[in-house]
């Protein structure tokens, strides 16, 4: 029962708070139309013609950034010199490079490759050999007669 006295204590005590914060708020209606007024006042204009000109505008920078890209990297020559020019049938005055050679992509090797390479990678390529004899046989040369 301590409990509930506590609760009705602490209700008794911020019932002044209150009573004085219920009087200086604005009542519910007043404050809904001060939003809706606001709405209406930030709604933009009658004229999405600029936003649909700015973005068609950015759409077409782009489509021609990327076709002259595009254009100049199928133009550039390639750098191996065992390249035949052929023409391609469906693109008439355009000339594209077709090498003679192609590696296979098993054979590509990573430029760092050689950091995974260990000082010591013929002791990591081999098995030890347990109860066998590390040395094989050695001939002393007292022994030999």
């Amino acid at each position: 029962m301590s409990r509930e006295r506590e609760e009705a204590q602490l209700r008794a005590a911020l019932a002044p708070l209150r009573s004085r914060d219920e009087a200086l708020a604005r009542p519910f209606t007043t404050m809904w139309s001060a939003a809706e007024r606001r709405v209406a006042a930030s709604k933009p204009s009658g004229r999405p013609y600029r936003w649909i000109a700015a973005t068609s505008l950015a759409a077409l920078i782009v489509a021609v950034a990327v076709s002259y890209r595009t254009a100049r990297i199928e133009s550039a020559p390639h750098s191996r010199s065992d390249a035949v020019p052929q023409r391609d049938k469906s693109d008439v005055g355009r000339l594209h490079r077709v090498p003679l050679h192609v590696d296979p992509l098993s054979a590509w090797r990573s430029p760092t490759d050689f950091l995974l390479a260990a000082s010591n990678h013929e002791l990591l390529r081999s098995v030890p050999r347990f109860g066998l004899p590390a040395v094989d046989s050695i001939t002393l040369p007292s022994q030999e007669i």
